[in-house]
């Protein structure tokens, strides 16, 4: 696994992440918890799952893609950067169509 880390001299301190890995009994990663406060009965649950080899939740590799998170610089790497302006691109362009285009418009009167 290893423990990456990187000194920073402008603030004078280690920039890390934080979390836990729980490794099941074949050597793969089970479940990755983000953070400092784990719930017992995740953690306990994680523990029991490991213990039969079975792994951790299928929508990990995508909260993976977080942690491309440089914490120095203050910035997200290219592919979370690009998912989360495509997603406001998107937001953006279905406000303006319930604007532009509301739903139920009135039907033109038939003259007789």
């Amino acid at each position: 696994m290893g423990f990456h880390y990187v000194y920073d001299d402008q603030i004078k301190q280690f920039a890390h992440p934080s979390g836990l890995v729980i490794l099941a009994a074949n050597g793969k990663v089970a479940r990755y918890f983000f953070g400092v406060n784990f719930a017992a009965k995740d953690v306990d649950t994680a523990l029991r799952d490991a213990a039969v080899n079975q792994a951790g939740a299928p929508e990990a590799p995508f909260t993976l893609l977080c942690f491309h998170y440089a914490p120095i610089h203050g910035k997200y790497g290219k592919l979370v950067m690009d998912i989360v302006r495509g997603g406001g691109l998107m937001v953006l362009v279905l406000l303006a169509g319930l604007v532009l285009m509301p739903p139920g418009r009135r039907k033109k009167e038939e003259t007789k």
